[in-house]
C-alpha cells in the first residue's frame, strides 16, 4: 500500500512475509516441476551452487569465485587413469559418461562399463552406481546383485537402491515395509534422498504407519541438508501450519531456497553475471529481466542496479526513466526480503533532495536502513550512522551515530565517500580493524616496562585449576528416531 507521504515513484516497501511466502511457493512449485524425476529417485542429482551466481551486484565488483568445472587437462587424465585402472579415476569418468558434462558425451553403456570396472575391484560405489544405473533401465534383476554387495559394504546408495527395488517391485516383489527398512539403513548412513523417500512413506502410511507429523520430521532434517523437494514441502506445511506450527518465516527460508534450486533460473543469473563481468549490460539487464519476471530475488535487485548504474551512463538522456524502473525492481526486491535492495532504494530515495521531496525522502530512506539494519546489515546500520552524523533526516547525534557506524565496522560497500571524508573514514576503518593488534602491542609494552613482574593476585597462589566436563544432557543425535 503507498505511503502518503511518499516522493512520486515511490511506495512503501515494508516486507510482507505472507506475501513473499507465497510469491516463492508458486516460484518453488515451478522448480520442481522442472527437476528431473527420475533424478529425484536416485543418488545422481546435481543441484547447481548457486552461492556465485547470484551474488548481488556492486559498483565495485569483486572478481567471481565461480568455478569454472573440470577443465580439458583434468578429463583427460582421469580418463587416462581409468584406463591403467585406478578405481578413482574409474568412477570418475562413469559419472561423467552417466551426466554428459565436461566435455563427456551422454552415453549410459559407457558409464555403465567403469561402474563394472570399479565394482570388480570391490569398490562399494561401483557396485551401488553400478545397480542404479541398471535400475533406471528397467533391469530390476541385474540391479540387485551390485546393489546387495554394496549396501554389504555400508554405502548408503546401495540400501537407497534396494528401497527403490522393493518399492517398486523391480527384480523382487513389492514390499513396502522391506523398502522403508532398506531406506532407514540409507538414511542413517546420511543419504538424503532415503530420508526425504521416509517422508513420503510416512505420508503415505507405506510400509509404517501413516503421520503427517513423523513426514514432516523426516522432511526437515532434509531440508536442513538442502534436499530441494524436502525444502518445498516444509516451506508449504510451515505456510499452512499442516502437522506442525505455522510459521511464516521458516517458509520464507525454505520456499527461497527450493526456488533456487531452478535450472533455467541459475543459468539466466549465471549468464547475467558473465555479461556484466565482461562490460555488457545490456545483455546483462536481458537475463536479469527474465530471472525477475519468473520472480528471483537476486534478477530483481541487479535489474535494478543496471537500471541505476550501467543504463544511465549508456543513454544519459533517459536516466530519469531508468531511475524509475531501478526504483520499482529494489521495490520489488525489498518487499521479498532484500536487504541490499532495501539499501539501494534509500540510496535513491538519499538523491532526491527536491525541495518538495527531501524531508520525506529522507525519513523513508532511514526507515529503510533501520528495518535492514533489524535484519541484521552492517551496511544499513553505517548509512544510519552516517545520517545522525550528518544529520539527514535525524537529529544530529555524534555519539549515536558513532555507536551505529562502530556497529556496522566502520564502513559499507555502498558508501560513496569523497576527498577528505574518504580518507577519515578510511584511517578509521584502519584503526578499527586492528584494534585487537594495538591492544595486545599495548600490553606486550606494558609487560616489558614493568619488567615482567606479576600484578597482585595473578600467581600460583591465585591460579584456579579449569575442569571440563562433560555434559550429560547432550542434544540427541536427529538420526535417532529413524526406525530399523
Amino acid at each position: 500500500r503507498p505511503r502518503a507521504s511518499s516522493p512520486p515513484g515511490f511506495a512503501g516497501v515494508a516486507a510482507s512475509c505472507p506475501a513473499a511466502a507465497a510469491h516463492y511457493e508458486a516460484a518453488a512449485a515451478g522448480a520442481m516441476a522442472q527437476l528431473d524425476e527420475k533424478r529425484q529417485r536416485t543418488v545422481e542429482q546435481g543441484w547447481l551452487d548457486s552461492s556465485s551466481e547470484a551474488r548481488t551486484l556492486l559498483r565495485k565488483q569483486p572478481a567471481a569465485a565461480r568455478e569454472s568445472g573440470v577443465d580439458p587437462a583434468s578429463v583427460e587424465y582421469m580418463d587416462y587413469c581409468a584406463h591403467v585402472g585406478d578405481v578413482a579415476g574409474q568412477v570418475g569418468m562413469a559419472h561423467l559418461y552417466h551426466s554428459g558434462t565436461h566435455g563427456v558425451p551422454r552415453d549410459t553403456a559407457a558409464a555403465a562399463h567403469w561402474f563394472a570396472a570399479a565394482a570388480a575391484k570391490g569398490d562399494p560405489m561401483g557396485h551401488a552406481n553400478l545397480g542404479l544405473v541398471r535400475l533406471r533401465a528397467g533391469d530390476g534383476a541385474g540391479a540387485l546383485p551390485p546393489l546387495r554387495r554394496a549396501a554389504k559394504r555400508s554405502d548408503p546408495s546401495g540400501w537407497a537402491g534396494l528401497g527403490y527395488a522393493y518399492y517398486y517391485g523391480l527384480g523382487v516383489r513389492q514390499d513396502y515395509a522391506l523398502a522403508a527398512k532398506a531406506l532407514s539403513a540409507a538414511a542413517r548412513l546420511g543419504h538424503l534422498d532415503a530420508i526425504f523417500n521416509l517422508g513420503v512413506l510416512a505420508l503415505r502410511g507405506e510400509g509404517m504407519e501413516q503421520s503427517l507429523h513423523k513426514a514432516e520430521r523426516f522432511w526437515r532434517v532434509a531440508a536442513d541438508f538442502s534436499h530441494p523437494m524436502a525444502q518445498y514441502y516444509i516451506g508449504r506445511m510451515k505456510a499452512r501450519g499442516l502437522g506442525t506450527r505455522r510459521d511464516c518465516e521458516t517458509a520464507l527460508f525454505f520456499l527461497q531456497h527450493a526456488a533456487a534450486a531452478w535450472p533455467a533460473g541459475n543459468g539466466l543469473l549465471e549468464t547475467g553475471l558473465a555479461a556484466h563481468e565482461a562490460d555488457r549490460p545490456q545483455r546483462a539487464l536481458v537475463h536479469y529481466l527474465l530471472g525477475a519476471h519468473a520472480g528471483l530475488e537476486p534478477a530483481l535487485h541487479n535489474a535494478g542496479f543496471l537500471y541505476a548504474e550501467a543504463m544511465p551512463r549508456r543513454q544519459p538522456q533517459l536516466a530519469a526513466s531508468y531511475r524509475g524502473a531501478a526504483s520499482e525492481y529494489f521495490r520489488r526486491a525489498a518487499v521479498l526480503g532484500s536487504v541490499d535492495a532495501s539499501i539501494r532504494l534509500a540510496l535513491l530515495l538519499s538523491e532526491d533532495l527536491t525541495a518538495e521531496h527531501s524531508a520525506s525522502s529522507w525519513r523513508l530512506a532511514n526507515e529503510l536502513y533501520a528495518e535492514a539494519a533489524r535484519h541484521g546489515s552492517a551496511d544499513a546500520t553505517w548509512h544510519l550512522g552516517y545520517n545522525y552524523l550528518k544529520g539527514r533526516g535525524l537529529p544530529k547525534d555524534w555519539g549515536r551515530a558513532w555507536a551505529l557506524m562502530r556497529d556496522g565496522g566502520m564502513h559499507s560497500r555502498f558508501a560513496e565517500l569523497r576527498g577528505p571524508e574518504k580518507l577519515l573514514f578510511s584511517l578509521l576503518r584502519a584503526v578499527y580493524e586492528a584494534r585487537v593488534f594495538i591492544v595486545f602491542a599495548a600490553l606486550g609494552s606494558f609487560v616489558l616496562a614493568t619488567g615482567g613482574k606479576r600484578a597482585p593476585g595473578f600467581g600460583a597462589g591465585a591460579a584456579a585449576t579449569a575442569v571440563w566436563h562433560e555434559d550429560d544432557d547432550a542434544a540427541a543425535d536427529d538420526f535417532d528416531e529413524f526406525d530399523d
